[in-house]
């Protein structure tokens, strides 16, 4: 009988070990993960939507060169471009975020360790000897779901490397923004005060008219009331110039000497070639990051469910070898065994908690989407508004205020109107081209908020031909055609 015991315990024993061997084996198997973190996914989804190079910052040689490239960038007048391009490499905030891939793929790499085998001892005292027992055991249950919890942890990762991408976009449409709005307030600083020197020279000439005694105290009060509120115009254009440019230096992550940048004093035309309003909706879905991102949460919480409805009746497994020797000095070896009875805890309340975070994640899914198309079609209504109404400025608007000022330079020569209302037709051509300056800065904050609704550039169709200018002789501009993409806007186009 003791014969026959030998086998089975040196069975028993071997098969333990072989179980422990193989998972200690399996926990040496980790998941392979880039060792960027993912970064490389995160600038090869970017650079399919911008120009731009993105940067980690990790203290390596290629920081010491995108530090070089900063230098170069800002050693010249700073173009929307190149605002994006430093921001990409020195906006603190977004170094942060790219981070979140480190701590991501930590947490996939986990998800591929087993659980530690467990050691234990146990020494009893008496009868007139001692007894000592020796185990160890492995959780088998770790084994057995090792697969799927890697495959939720890579949907995680590849989730935080679409909403990393994401937020790239977000941030060079946040710097357009702030640079078209700096380089307006640079103009309108110059614009103000060419209207303060106008008002000026006007309120100079009222002084010496109404010491010949050519009018009177009330009209020469009034000119030099203009002239105090146009110089105070200046100063709230140049208090507004520096806020805005602050906010574009902190958005772009600069500090100290780098923070004496120059910007150019004019922002750029409407390009002749229009953004494509066609298609837009259904190119924002096919395109944004962060919708990406949702859907493939929804499919990994999907997944999740799945592996946990999959195992909900199996417990706490854990398999492994022990050693007993009694007080008598008679020893026993075996297998140790111990398995979670799912009695009470069946997994309902975790599957539950899943089914509702799947039907949660689904419905903000669908309302990201109905938000996205909205956004779309404000945005591209505003931008061709806004287009629309820079062209009108230009042939139209401006064009009557310069014909008035030379008409007036005329009248004045020929001694048919005085000095003061020929300076008041130039200030009315200083307002008119305020105007536009307004006009076209929201005519590129709108081309920014298109561009950030759809997740990218925008496409660009057949060049347009400029609206006609209107006649000379009118005393009025006629309204201006409407485009093809503003018809279509008017009557429910997508």
């Amino acid at each position: 009988m003791a014969n026959n015991r030998k086998p089975r315990v040196r069975s028993s024993i071997r098969a333990a070990s072989t179980i422990i061997l193989a998972a200690t084996a399996l926990g040496g198997c980790t998941t392979v993960v880039p060792k960027d973190a993912g970064f490389s996914d995160v600038r090869q989804a970017v650079a399919s939507r911008l120009p731009q190079k993105v940067q980690w910052n990790r203290n390596t040689a290629d920081d010491q060169a995108a530090q070089a490239a900063v230098g170069r960038l800002l050693a010249q007048p700073l173009s929307v471009d190149s605002a994006v391009q430093i921001a990409l490499l020195r906006n603190a905030v977004l170094q942060a975020k790219y981070e979140e891939l480190g701590v991501s793929q930590a947490d996939l790499v986990q998800s591929g360790l087993l659980a530690n085998p467990v050691f234990s001892a146990q020494v009893r005292t008496g009868g007139g000897g001692t007894g000592r027992e020796f185990g160890v055991v492995q959780d088998f249950f770790g084994v057995l779901t090792r697969t799927p919890r890697m495959k939720v942890e890579q949907g995680n990762f590849d989730q935080t490397k679409l909403q990393t991408a994401h937020a790239v976009l977000k941030l060079a449409a946040e710097v357009k923004s702030a640079y078209y709005t700096a380089v307006s307030d640079a103009q309108l600083v110059e614009m103000n005060r060419t209207a303060a020197k106008a008002a000026e020279a006007t309120a100079e000439i009222a002084v010496r008219q109404f010491q010949a005694g050519n009018i009177s105290r009330l009209d020469q009060t009034r000119e030099q009331a203009f002239y105090a509120q146009a110089a105070l115009d200046v100063v709230r254009a140049r208090e507004q110039l520096e806020r805005d440019r602050e906010a574009l230096t902190r958005i772009m992550g600069l500090w100290g000497k780098d923070i004496q940048y120059s910007l150019p004093m004019r922002l750029p035309d409407v390009p002749a070639a229009l953004p494509d309003p066609g298609s837009l909706e259904d190119y924002a879905i096919d395109n944004r990051l962060d919708l990406a991102a949702m859907g493939k949460s929804v499919e990994t919480l999907r997944y999740a469910l799945g592996y946990t409805r999959d195992y909900r009746y199996v417990g706490d497994v854990a398999v492994g070898v022990s050693r007993e020797r009694d007080a008598e000095g008679a020893t026993v070896t075996g297998p140790d065994l111990s398995i979670g009875l799912p009695i009470f805890d069946q997994g309902q309340a975790r599957i539950a908690r899943l089914e509702a975070l799947l039907r949660q994640q689904e419905k903000e899914r669908d309302a990201l989407a109905v938000d996205i198309r909205s956004q779309v079609r404000e945005a591209r209504a505003k931008l061709l508004i806004d287009e629309q109404t820079v062209r009108h400025y230009r042939h139209a608007i401006l064009p009557l205020n310069q014909k008035l000022v030379k008409l007036s330079y005329r009248y004045y020569n020929g001694m048919l109107v005085g000095v003061y209302e020929l300076l008041r037709t130039k200030q009315a051509e200083i307002d008119a081209g305020r105007g536009y300056i307004g006009a076209l800065r929201d005519y590129w904050l709108a081309h920014a908020s298109l561009e950030q609704a759809i997740g990218g550039p925008l496409p660009v169709k057949a060049e347009v031909p400029p609206a006609a200018t209107q006649p000379e002789a009118s005393p009025r501009p006629q309204p201006q055609p409407r485009s093809a993409g503003a018809s279509e806007h008017r009557h429910g186009g997508h």
